[in-house]
């Protein structure tokens, strides 16, 4: 039997295809290794089995192709092999040592706030130490961060993705950190990266513990760090709490069990703010001498507008007949539960007011079956640039966080006083920062919410107030300080070995 060519792909569905690709679940990471593989496998079928020089796509097609790859993908797989790797000396002599990052997600492109703080305190730590982010998320893929700082990445297995895909209908996007510690060893070129990247590393630091039984095929005697961004017995108690479900109970003992090796196995670990450090005491027994605080940084600071700058921010928008309200957030089920209560109750009770939801938790709200059953004053944007947030804060009245469950601290409370905007937060919102009622924030639980806000947007007075008492606050987040102070905590684990 003579095997069938495969169709010929013309210029139109080629395109197509990238587009679709530039909808809104490409940059949701659970689907994000299967659209890479998709759009490189239609750009091959077209250049390479056509034999047509890619300069010669049309004219469409090239540009969403050039913005797919220039922007955001390049380099790729010519590059997915480090120099990190071959070297048997730093790059710089004035470098202290070599660090391996291992992720569950990449950071060349931060979206969400385990990403961004990854990101900020690897590019600030690189001036010190030469760095290989190792992640399993989408690849091969490796893209040059810094001359120092090089984030390599490879796709979760085919068993991953499809028992995330059964999880999610259970548990939500809880699905894919327990989908990543049952799974990725079936990553194959990823588990042999790491074994040819940790012996000549002098820190291994595993972000979350997903991924942290990848210590046990170590051999050498290197530093072992866990960078715990959440306590995940309280995220995933919570989450499943009410549940008599034994499946559900099984998933609580299995990311109990993995956070309870990182913290008990690892060197040193690092957390985000002194209630962190006590809940992982409390529950672990983990020693504080063990414990280092690594806030999460931010380092894009803007002094905000004035209203009449706002104003005309809004009407280039077009929102400038009403007060704007923001929420942003990722795709993480504190996140997901805060957009129902904005969906169910607050945008409902307040029309006068438009809400705008920014970020990868609006994904939940662009599903079709809730066309029909959105508040008219909601606004999402799933996928705003880092420029295009910039100009969009411009026009904002106020930001909000609602959580009322969570652990470590909130990334967005930062990013909304590095932005200049005035904030109405729960208490739990603002857990592991040291803010003050009516000087950083408006604190508030979520009967008395909607009257927190009218507040602050019936008193300019007060909202500029806060707003100055909140830039001052979070200038001390700045990454580059908290990566001095850290070099000097790594420096010297290194000179006690």
């Amino acid at each position: 039997m003579t095997e069938a060519k495969p169709a010929r792909i013309d210029g139109d569905e080629l395109f197509r295809r990238l587009r679709d690709i530039y909808q809104t679940d490409f940059w949701e990471p659970r689907y994000r290794s299967r659209y890479i593989h998709e759009v490189f496998t239609a750009l091959l079928d077209y250049v390479v089995k056509d034999s047509r020089p890619y300069s010669r796509l049309p004219p469409k097609v090239l540009a969403i192709a050039n913005r797919f790859f220039t922007q955001r993908l390049v380099p790729t797989f010519a590059r997915a092999k480090s120099s990190f790797s071959t070297q048997t000396q730093l790059r710089d002599r004035n470098l202290r040592g070599r660090i391996l990052a291992v992720l569950p997600y990449s950071i060349f492109d931060p979206v969400h706030g385990g990403q961004f703080r990854a990101h900020d305190i690897y590019t600030s730590l690189s001036k010190y130490f030469e760095i290989i982010a190792l992640s399993l998320q989408s690849g091969p893929i490796a893209s040059q961060i810094t001359p120092n700082l090089e984030n390599i990445c490879y796709s979760a297995s085919q068993q991953q993705i499809n028992e995330q895909r059964v999880l999610a209908e259970q548990i939500g996007a809880l699905s894919y950190p327990i989908a990543i510690i049952r799974n990725f060893w079936n990553s194959k070129e990823f588990v042999r990266q790491f074994e040819k990247l940790y012996p000549i590393a002098d820190v291994v630091i595993f972000s979350h513990p997903y991924l942290f039984q990848l210590s046990n095929r170590m051999r050498r005697n290197q530093i072992v760090i866990y960078d715990s961004t959440d306590v995940e017995y309280d995220l995933f108690k919570t989450l499943l709490r009410g549940s008599s479900s034994g499946r559900h109970a099984q998933i609580l003992r299995l990311i109990t069990s993995v956070e309870a090796e990182a913290c008990k196995k690892s060197d040193r670990i690092f957390v985000t703010s002194k209630p962190h450090a006590k809940r992982l005491t409390s529950i672990y027994g983990t020693p504080t001498t063990k414990i280092t605080i690594v806030p999460n940084p931010i380092d894009k600071i803007q002094n905000g507008v004035n209203s009449i700058e706002r104003e005309n921010r809004k009407s280039q928008l077009g929102l400038h007949d009403r007060p704007l309200i923001l929420y942003l957030a990722s795709w993480h089920p504190p996140h997901v539960q805060s957009l129902q209560f904005l969906l169910n109750k607050l945008a409902p009770q307040h029309p006068e007011w438009s809400f705008l939801i920014l970020g990868t938790v609006a994904n939940e709200i662009c599903k079709p079956y809730m066309k029909d059953r959105l508040p008219q004053n909601i606004i999402a944007y799933t996928h705003p640039t880092i420029n295009e947030k910039a100009e969009i804060y411009k026009a904002v009245d106020v930001a909000i966080d609602p959580a009322t469950y969570g652990s470590g601290t909130e990334i967005k409370i930062l990013v909304y006083m590095a932005a200049g905007l005035p904030i109405v937060s729960t208490r739990v919102g603002v857990r592991g920062l040291k803010v003050r009622h009516r000087e950083h924030v408006i604190i508030a639980e979520r009967a008395a919410f909607g009257k927190a806000i009218a507040i602050l947007l019936n008193n300019e007075v007060l909202r500029e107030k806060i707003r100055a008492n909140a830039l001052e606050f979070v200038s001390k987040y700045r990454s580059t300080e908290i990566a001095t102070r850290l070099a000097e905590v790594l420096s010297n684990e290194m000179r006690l070995r």
